[in-house]
Order: structure tokens, then sequence, then C-alpha cells
């Protein structure tokens, strides 16, 4: 409350600002929307072990903000903000750093080209064979601007382990993220909205050591080319979203994201019996 009295705003006294004062609150607001915005999805370039696993664009979640949002000499006020603006409660049993009871989450704001998730394009991500979790794992994609799960026309936002999802003979599995499904892969497919950025996130409850010894790791998520693309008669009934000055703008395509040539069908995928274009199979496959 000592930061806002000066404001005008203490216990009762009705609160008056004039037209000048809310004008810079009007502002400050926009300014503080900017701010807790950078620090969520640039934050952890500037941290020393934010990263989940090295080499990739994967982040702790919880990290570096503790449960008690206290160091010993000073409060966490930064990694307080950059944490809460995406997430609404912290918990002593989130983001434990062992094995056993509790969480993890892990997430990405960029693919592996250093881009930013834009919900028009297309994208694969490889998992591993066993995530690491004993009780169950999730896979989530969050709208940029809400932080909250993407709405789209599936209204499903998130596969899990217990999911009937279609793996690979290693028991490896691929995960893709985009406006259309690719051929046969309707399974292990979430739903992104063009005009909308967003950002995968990972849930790990109970997990094992293998997360933390170095033995399973996410690679960096790879874009599919647009030639693997179908048409899609309801990209055009989406609006066209512009976010205020606070947005993160590289987060949304510059052109219209509806596409109207299919994909050949000229040859099939290492998985069998699936079409995908000749272009498409080698970055399809990719994942580094």
């Amino acid at each position: 409350m000592a930061m806002l009295k000066p404001l005008g705003i203490e216990k009762g006294q009705a609160f008056k600002p004039d037209a000048r004062q809310q004008a810079l609150l009007e502002d400050a607001v926009v300014l503080g929307d900017a701010m807790a915005r950078n620090l969520m999805y640039e934050g952890t370039q500037r941290e020393t072990g934010a990263t989940a696993f090295p080499g990739t664009r994967w982040d702790w979640v919880i990290y570096p903000v503790k449960p008690s949002q206290e160091e010993e000499h000073h409060s966490q006020l930064d990694e307080r903000l950059q944490y809460f603006y995406g997430a609404i409660y912290l918990s002593p049993g989130i983001g434990v750093m062992k094995a056993g009871p509790g969480a993890n989450y892990i997430q990405a704001f960029r693919d592996k080209d250093g881009n930013h998730f834009d919900g028009g394009k297309s994208y694969r991500l490889h998992v591993p064979a066993n995530p690491p979790a004993a009780a169950f794992w999730s896979l989530t994609a969050y709208d940029s601007a809400t932080r909250s799960m993407i709405q789209n026309v599936t209204n499903d936002a998130a596969h899990a382990s217990y999911h009937a999802l279609e793996t690979n003979a290693d028991g490896s599995f691929d995960m893709h993220f985009g406006p259309t499904a690719p051929p046969g892969e309707e399974a292990n497919w979430i739903e992104t909205v063009p005009g909308r950025g967003f950002y995968p996130m990972i849930r790990l409850y109970s997990p094992s050591e293998e997360l933390f010894d170095g033995t399973w790791a996410l690679p960096r998520t790879s874009s599919r080319p647009d030639c693997h693309r179908g048409p899609n008669k309801q990209e055009e009934q989406w609006l066209r979203v512009r976010l205020r000055a606070t947005a993160d703008s590289s987060a949304l395509p510059t052109t219209d994201p509806t596409r109207s040539a299919s994909p050949s069908a000229s040859a099939t995928n290492a998985r069998g019996g699936r079409a995908a274009c000749t272009a498409c199979k080698p970055a399809f496959r990719s994942t580094t």
C-alpha cells in the first residue's frame, strides 16, 4: 500500500484523480503491460540456468522465482512479475528440481530458428519416448496475448499421456501445431489460430530423474513448409487481430495467413503410408 499512497490510493479515502493523473495512470497501464510482457517472453535470456535442455529454447517455467518470492536481501519483484504475468498461483510443489512428488513445467517462446511461434504456420515437435513423469504429463498451447489456452475450433488446446497418441517404432511421438493437421496425424495435432501468437508448455507430474540428469530432453521445435498444409476454409473466418503497441508483433503474421494450394502426394513419410510431398519430407523429420 505504501507504493499506492503517492498515487492517491489509500484505505478509507476516495480516489479522485484529476485529468492529468488519469492520463498518466492510463499510460502506466500500457507501459506496465509492455514491461511484464518483455519480462515473461525475454527474461530468461538474461538468467543463468533458465534453460531446461542445453542447446534448445526450452526454459523452466518456475525459474528463478521461488515460492516465497524472497531472496536473502531483496524481494523478487521482477521474478514475480515474470512468472505471474503468465500464471495464477505458485506452490512449493511446483518447480521441484528433483525426482519425486510434485511437478515441473517447461515452456518455449521461439522455434528452432529463433522466431516466435505464429498461429498461421505449422510446427513439429519430436517428443522422445517415455516422458519423465511418474504420474502423467501434458502438452498445452497458450495464446501469447492472453496467456490462456488457445481458443480454437476443435476446442482442444492440450494433449496428455492419457490420450491415444500415435507413436513411432521407438516409442517416441511427433506433436504437430498448426491451423490444419498433417494428413493422418490428427491424433497428434493441436490446432492453432492464424493471426495469433502461441507458445507450448509441457507439464511433468511426479518428474523422474531423467528430466534432471540429461538422459531425456526435448529438441527445438521445427517449422514445417507451407506446402505441407492443405486448404483451410475456416482460416478466412478469423478476424485480423492487431494488438496494441504492447503486443509482441513478431508473433503475428504480416501477410494473409490463408492458403489455397494442396500438398502433393508424391511421397510417403518414414512412418509409412501417409502422403507427404517430397520437399516436406526432410524438414518434416528435422528436429535439430
